[in-house]
């Protein structure tokens, strides 16, 4: 029998030759170092291939599959009723609304959203950040948002079904993602077919996915006053709102396999690995 392991990326990051990190992370990287027959490694942006070639001397250009995650096409042509999705979360479409959708982890950092929530509070009162997920990190991101004084803007919407993250995907104004290791995870995917405007972090390889004011705003990760820039000028500008929206779609047509594509990709792969 073959052996095979499959990763959905890596916690390391682009620190993964760092050793006081990867100490600090050593479940992750006793796992990069099993040797197995076969590897798939998702391509998430994390540097997922580069982590497990230099921890695993058993891994080879032959043995390794590198691949992104897939979509569900189906999400493109979801009916949605803006004002129902808005007003379901207290929202309205008269006023701006900001979405970010993830775990509610610590390298996530939903709290760089609640921050850009308190920048701009006074030059628009009505403004909302919509947060959807849950995880270890609810409590202290509640008290966060007490402490820069937005609890009346950011509702915590815990999970939600795909129908409802899409529907919200169509119906808000702005989706953040502002990861500390890297931001190609499917939220991203599924944003940009949805075809809302995107602000994101220039780390790990999320360039190679979003080209900024092409498909999305690329920004330095260290950069809080361009995040509060780029934010305002999305809002005020329609236009570029729709140059964004448009690139975000095409890209996807271009670069996404569906689910069954991409799993019959592996499926293909891993035949063909034994049948040699």
């Amino acid at each position: 029998y073959k052996v095979l392991h499959r990763f959905q990326g890596t916690i390391l990051g682009s620190l993964y030759q760092s050793l006081p990190h990867v100490f600090r992370k050593m479940e992750s990287w006793m796992a990069l170092r099993k040797q197995a027959d076969l590897y798939v490694m998702a391509d998430d942006g994390t540097l997922g291939n580069r982590a497990l070639s230099h921890w695993n001397s058993h891994v080879t250009a032959d043995n390794l599959l590198f691949i992104r995650n897939g979509v569900d096409p189906s999400i493109r042509n979801q009916d949605v009723d803006k004002s129902d999705t808005l007003e379901y979360f207290s929202a309205s479409k008269n006023h701006p609304v900001l979405l970010m959708v993830s775990r509610l982890a610590g390298w996530k950092r939903i709290d760089r959203g609640i921050h850009l929530l308190a920048d701009l509070k006074e030059e628009y009162p009505n403004i909302k950040l919509i947060v959807v997920g849950d995880g270890e990190c609810r409590n202290d991101l509640i008290n966060y948002a007490e402490k820069t004084g937005v609890t009346n803007k950011v509702l915590f919407a815990s999970s939600q079904t795909r129908a409802k993250v899409t529907s919200l995907m169509k119906s808000c104004d702005i989706f953040l993602s502002l990861y500390d290791i890297s931001n190609c995870g499917n939220p991203l995917f599924e944003a940009l077919m949805c075809g809302i405007p995107i602000i994101t972090l220039d780390n790990g390889t999320t360039s190679s996915v979003i080209k900024d004011r092409f498909n999305g705003r690329l920004l330095d990760p260290d950069d809080r006053f361009g995040l509060c820039e780029a934010t305002k000028e999305l809002l005020e500008s329609e236009q570029l709102r729709e140059k964004l929206s448009e690139g975000g779609q095409a890209w996807v047509e271009s670069n996404m396999l569906s689910w069954e594509q991409r799993m019959q990709k592996e499926v293909s792969w891993v035949e063909a690995f034994i049948r040699d």
